[in-house]
């Protein structure tokens, strides 16, 4: 994997969750959200 392909991942794979994070924080609230969040990232680091 090129380190500039790596680097970009570093940074907007959080700024996606974030953006995710903040739009489930407010469709459904805070413990529901981090469940979800979590699974995402379960979800997303399986598929590397």
């Amino acid at each position: 994997m090129p380190a500039l392909a790596f680097i970009q991942l570093l940074i907007s794979v959080p700024l996606m969750q974030g953006i995710c994070c903040i739009i489930l924080l407010k469709r459904y609230g805070f413990i529901r959200a981090i469940a979800l969040e979590i699974k995402l990232l379960l979800v997303w680091l399986l598929e590397l």
